[in-house]
């Protein structure tokens, strides 16, 4: 079977949704599952249609192993173009027979496999739509926000459809048309804004990880968006980030990119969209920036930290997206800092939480006070691991040190990233699971595509939803209600009940 060879990073993540089945199951689970991807002659190949696919496809290929494509034969380059992109992301991965298929993504009037079970999917413009039931088109808008959305509910339905058996409290979604504008189910194309010369003007980008990576993807495929985006992020790209980073390939990987090169690349099939790599951390671009005026900020980090970071800088306007437990994405949004919460509000910090040093040595199994001071002396230090270090770890978790000796010359922190965070650890049947969340490529995905629709839709601030927060479950159908005011932090500890940062905001934008 033609697992990629990330697929222990996949299998990490799939494990935090399905606590009930063992992490080393995954791959029989999906043992000769296969997945077509199928288009009717009644669809034509437009720009929504193009979108939808590509994320598809870029979504599937980082975790079935087994793909299919029933096009029409006018689409052959595209299918082609298809198929390369599933190949570049996994280059194992198995292209089989549409009638062959378990399970079909349909678009328009089409029955490649009469065993499987049919998702209908399609867009209309800010719309995104899925059904069981119904046959589903996308439509002739130059705007990739539905179609990508689409795209990200298709792949959580398909997950929860293989995995229904493990997941007996959810559902397919029967009948979704969410509008990426308003966050409400339409079932007409009247909520729409003209896309013509919308200037997204000077917007602060922090976090190019996978879901800054998402909405990079959908803001280079705005053609009629134009402006000056700042990258920030300290990261190159890991073979493990190959999982639900949908701007990167195994070249990427191979190569060691940073991730603001791979975001300006990504952002070059849009000219009048200028990306400007800033490589290192938000404190440390603010130190050489030196103007602290910052008008729009886009926040897509992984740390309730780093969201503490970017909120005490005082950005005028503030947009934050993440992906969480049990499948859910979000976006809340701060248009004014000292009137309703910020995003501090949101991530307070609590006490009695454990340090780095901690969590990277009960990981490893380093329990004795000793091996904490070890851990901590290499986290500091920076020094690279040696043979001999390895295999007593290796020895503590029970496992074959030979699998782990590629990590000699390297860092902790790259070892815990890669063999405990990676999933490699988990696989080999040692080590604890890391203390963190690793959501599924159609979190990422839905969460980015969330950023990027409100960056744009802030921009014409036409229909955009208030200081609110948008949130669901990506394991359940999509809710009537998805958006609720936020509450300022009761506790008055937060900064946007403090004076000296409510004049300086002042200071700033207000003088």
């Amino acid at each position: 079977m033609a697992l990629a060879n990330f697929f222990d990073k996949a299998t990490l993540a799939a494990s935090q949704l399905l606590r009930s089945v063992p992490s080393v199951d995954f791959e029989r689970r999906l043992h000769g599952i296969s997945v077509c991807v199928a288009v009717g002659d009644d669809q034509r190949l437009s720009f929504e249609l193009r979108t939808c696919l590509e994320l598809t496809t870029n979504l599937l290929a980082r975790f079935y192993p087994i793909v299919s494509f029933a096009l029409p034969k006018p689409f052959e380059d595209f299918e082609r173009s298809l198929r390369t992109l599933a190949s570049e992301i996994n280059p194992a991965i198995e292209f089989a027979a549409p009638a062959t298929s378990n399970y079909v993504l349909a678009v328009g009037e089409v029955r490649p496999s009469t065993v499987a079970a049919y998702l209908h999917f399609g867009s209309e413009g800010w719309i995104a739509k899925v059904s069981t039931n119904t046959t589903l088109y996308c439509g002739d808008s130059a705007n990739p926000f539905g179609a990508a959305a689409t795209a990200s509910l298709a792949a959580a339905n398909l997950f929860r459809m293989v995995f229904a058996a493990e997941l007996p409290n959810t559902a397919s979604d029967t009948d979704c048309n969410l509008s990426l504008l308003t966050y409400k189910h339409v079932h007409q194309s009247s909520l729409q804004l003209e896309l013509q010369d919308i200037d997204l003007g000077t917007t602060h980008f922090v976090g190019l990880g996978a879901v800054g990576s998402a909405a990079i993807w959908c803001l280079a495929r705005c053609s009629w968006l134009k402006g000056t985006l700042h990258l920030i992020d300290p990261q190159e790209v890991a073979l493990s980030n190959l999982q639900r980073y949908v701007l990167c390939t195994q070249d990427d990987a191979s190569q060691h990119l940073k991730k603001v090169d791979i975001a300006v690349k990504a952002l070059k099939r849009n000219p009048n969209l200028k990306g400007l790599p800033h490589l290192g951390f938000w404190g440390e671009y603010l130190y050489k920036f030196g103007d602290w005026k910052l008008d729009h900020l886009a926040v897509a980090v992984d740390s309730a930290a780093a969201r503490r970071e970017t909120q005490a800088s005082l950005p005028c306007e503030l947009l934050n997206s993440w992906t969480g437990p049990n499948g859910d994405v979000g976006i809340s949004r701060h248009p004014s800092f000292g009137k309703a919460a910020c995003l501090m509000c949101l991530y307070m910090p609590e006490t009695g939480g454990k340090n780095l040093d901690q969590i990277v040595a009960e990981s490893l199994n380093l329990t004795q006070p000793l091996h904490l001071l070890v851990v901590r002396r290499f986290l500091h230090t920076g020094e690279p691991l040696n043979e001999d270090i390895i295999r007593q770890i290796a020895a503590l978790n029970n496992v074959e040190a030979d699998a782990l000796l590629s990590f000699a010359g390297q860092p902790l922190i790259a070892f815990y990233n890669e063999a405990i965070c990676g999933g490699l650890m988990l696989r080999l049947g040692g080590g604890a699971a890391p203390e963190m969340e690793v959501p599924m490529a159609f979190q990422s995905a839905m969460a980015g595509t969330m950023l990027a629709a409100g960056l744009v839709s802030r921009a014409v601030k036409s229909h955009m939803v208030p200081e609110t927060t948008t949130r669901f479950s990506m394991l359940h159908p999509v809710p009537e209600f998805l958006s609720f005011s936020i509450e300022r932090d009761p506790s008055e500890k937060c900064i946007c009940h403090d004076s000296d940062f409510l004049a300086r905001y002042q200071q700033k934008y207000m003088s």
